[in-house]
């Protein structure tokens, strides 16, 4: 699950985090690395259906944060839901 931060500056670390990109929290460590092509889906709640679908990691914050490349839409309550990362044999299988 992950959640869009909810206000610049506000991460478990103390990192401080620009709002121009959106920016997941994970509630585990991720295994992501910048350039990770993943696909996001919100779950029902959720306040910004545009940050469903396709995505590109362009930042490593924390163990438990990365930006992705989809501009900030505004602050939410948690909306949970799930990333993944996309399978490097898609592009093998016709």
């Amino acid at each position: 699950e992950y959640i869009p931060d909810a206000e610049a500056g506000q991460t478990r670390d103390g990192t401080n985090v620009p709002a121009s990109w959106l920016n997941l929290l994970m509630n585990k460590e991720h295994n992501f690395s910048v350039g990770d092509e993943v696909f996001i889906e919100q779950d029902d709640n959720a306040v910004y259906p545009e940050y469903d679908g396709n995505h590109m990691i362009q930042k490593i914050i924390t163990p438990f944060i990365v930006e992705i490349n989809t501009p900030r839409l505004g602050s939410s309550e948690y909306v949970g839901g799930t990333i993944s990362k996309k399978s490097m044999l898609k592009g093998l299988i016709g």
